[in-house]
């Protein structure tokens, strides 16, 4: 099966050496780096890692706005486009801690099933935090992809595909993948922001409303 993988970008080019050394591993087969509309002059930052990585088919998705939701279902589209079966959703503020990460987290990957490393329980439902989720791209998009009418940052998307999910019938498994995830690293000073929170609660209200609350 071809692996893809899907990373979202908006700004932190420091991120990108670490973001580089971790795509330098054996097991996948095509590469979309979604520039979530970063700042002017980082395209160009993307694309050189995009060379200095040097292995798979790489491609740059360039986006108008900076919408986290409609930045990872572009992504996995432009994925599936590219022909990939399993895709992994990433993002960008991961580290790697073994080379064999890839093969670990696409393990035993088979449709009906979507897996990762985080596993968390918010408002009773269990999910898989969005920082690092595996799919099968005929699933994903059966499910239609993450619900684009959540309010960007996007926080509670990534329960909501979660609960769609195992409503459909899939199966949620947690697999212990060997990379560290900088929390917040790239969300900073925005969660205190008055926009953000007010867009998580209306986030949370959406998805309780969807659970018949």
């Amino acid at each position: 099966m071809t692996i893809g993988i899907v990373s979202l970008w908006h700004n932190h080019p420091e991120l990108l050496p670490f973001f580089s050394h971790m795509m330098r591993v054996d097991g996948w087969d095509k590469l979309v780096l979604v520039d979530n509309a970063s700042d002017e002059g980082l395209t160009g930052a993307y694309q050189r890692t995009l060379e200095l990585i040097d292995r798979g088919e790489r491609i740059i998705w360039q986006m108008k706005e900076n919408n986290v939701i409609d930045g990872w279902n572009a992504g996995v589209a432009a994925a599936s486009s590219m022909g990939c079966d399993i895709v992994i959703v990433l993002a960008n503020d991961l580290l790697m801690l073994d080379a064999r990460w890839v093969r670990i987290a696409t393990e035993g990957m088979q449709p009906g099933r979507f897996q990762g490393p985080y596993p968390f329980v918010s408002l009773g439902q269990h999910y898989l935090d969005g920082s690092f989720t595996v799919w099968m791209r005929e699933d994903w998009e059966k499910l239609g992809g993450l619900d684009e009418g959540y309010q960007h940052p996007g926080y509670y998307s990534d329960v909501d595909i979660c609960y769609r999910a195992m409503q459909a019938g899939m199966e949620m498994r947690h697999v212990p993948v060997p990379v560290h995830h900088l929390r917040s690293w790239t969300a900073g000073a925005i969660l205190d922001d008055p926009a953000t929170k007010n867009a998580t609660q209306n986030n949370q209200a959406r998805f309780l409303n969807k659970r018949g609350y």
